[in-house]
């Protein structure tokens, strides 16, 4: 009984010192044994900072049309001031002018990038002081509507404007409109006038806790034509004396050469009739914004002018950026590696193929376009690949098919 006794604490002593063995043996054999990463899998790695580092977004933002006026006033619901539409048009004051041209819609690109626009013949010319096109001459005075003139005709004077301290004027033009802006710290009053158009538009900002209502007031003069006025619900026929209409968005003042006025939001609007002139003034009350717009018009139907457009979800593209893969040749290799989680011993390098489909040949040219090589494996090196589709999207949002090629070693 005893000899067996201790025969079974040698075997439990033994054992012992045998599991004590094992872990010492595993403890210093365990990084032998476990691999930091599998090299196959770096290539993966670079496939990925690739695309993380040089990709860019461009987006497009359409705007559908639906009015038959062919000059398309939008504020847009973005804040890029540089983007791209085929048409040439006019930024400012986050509104965009155009002229359409039958077009049901437009897309406006934007990105980071800059953007050039079409070239456009000039049909106006202006200052401080005045607009004048082939129908139409408003002067100004301290950047402030004055008088107008429509087909050598003179058809306002005396237009005045609440006093409003106005101490900032600017005067700005290009090949589409004229603006003319005058601002105090309560109101910034700014009127475009745009090509060859008979029309002045006029948008008012200011500090509503400071104005409770803005009034201005001009003198139309008039010619025997001149015989009644009409709103959007009713026609009058001009009679000595005054009187008030309320609530008013349309007007259209009846000659050979009518004048219009759209109002928005609406607004009263007083009149006095001597049979020679008429005096005008309106009211707009309790608004921090408003626009009102004149057209100088020739029996058109002004009232169907109404800008009426609408924009659709803006869409964002993502694909490589040549001017991204271009800055990788300049950034520190070590740092990039460092970024993509490569060791310090291994490296990498990476080809951008164009690829051209040729409808002749029914077959796919190949062209590489860019490189990125900063060192090259030895003889001996164990080289993974991998290969990717991808699109270089350009600032115009197009889509261009690449395959990039990525090396590891």
């Amino acid at each position: 009984m005893n000899k067996k006794g201790g025969t079974q604490v040698d075997w439990v002593i033994s054992l012992a010192i045998f599991l004590v063995y094992l872990m010492i043996f595993f403890m210093f054999l365990r990084p032998r044994l476990e691999p930091v990463t599998h090299t196959d899998s770096f290539p993966a790695l670079v496939a990925e900072g690739v695309v993380e580092d040089a990709s860019w977004s461009v987006y497009n933002a359409p705007l559908f049309i639906n009015t038959n006026d062919s000059l398309i006033i939008a504020n847009l619901p973005f804040n890029y001031s540089d983007f791209y539409t085929a048409k040439y048009h006019s930024y400012l004051d986050n509104k965009i002018f155009f002229i359409n041209e039958n077009s049901s819609y437009i897309n406006l690109i934007y990105s980071s990038k800059n953007y050039s626009k079409p070239f456009l013949t000039k049909d106006f010319t202006a200052d401080n002081n005045s607009f004048t096109n082939s129908k139409l001459d408003v002067g100004f005075n301290n950047f402030m509507p004055d008088d107008l003139e429509y087909e050598n005709n003179q058809l306002i004077t005396d237009f005045s404007f609440d006093d409003f301290g106005a101490n900032e004027f600017s005067f700005y033009e290009d090949s589409l409109l004229a603006n003319f802006k005058a601002s105090s710290s309560i109101i910034n009053h700014s009127c475009f006038l745009v090509d060859d158009f008979s029309r002045t538009y006029c948008y008012v900002n200011s500090d509503k806790t400071n104005v409770e209502s803005i009034n201005f007031s001009f003198t139309l003069e008039l010619t025997s034509d001149f015989n009644s006025w009409n709103t959007l619900t009713e026609n009058i026929v001009f009679v000595d004396g005054c009187e008030t209409k309320n609530n008013i968005s349309f007007i259209n003042f009846d000659g050979n050469d009518d004048i219009a006025l759209v109002l928005n939001p609406n607004a009263d609007v007083a009149f006095c009739y001597d049979n020679s002139s008429l005096d005008v003034e309106l009211s707009f009350n309790d608004v921090s914004d408003f626009s009102y717009s004149i057209f100088a018009h020739e029996n058109e139907d002004i009232e169907t002018y109404t800008n009426r457009y609408d924009f659709g979800i803006t869409i964002e593209n993502k694909g490589l950026s040549l001017d991204k893969l271009n800055n990788l040749t300049t950034t520190d290799y070590e740092t990039i590696k460092a970024n993509w989680n490569l060791p310090n011993e291994n490296d990498f390098s990476f080809d951008v193929i164009n690829l051209t489909y040729n409808t002749i040949t029914n077959t796919t040219v190949k062209n590489t376009i860019y490189t990125y090589n900063q060192s090259a494996p030895h003889d001996l090196a164990n080289v993974y690949a991998t290969t990717f589709n991808d699109f270089i999207l350009d600032k115009f949002n197009i889509l261009h098919p690449v395959e990039v090629v990525v090396r590891t070693w």
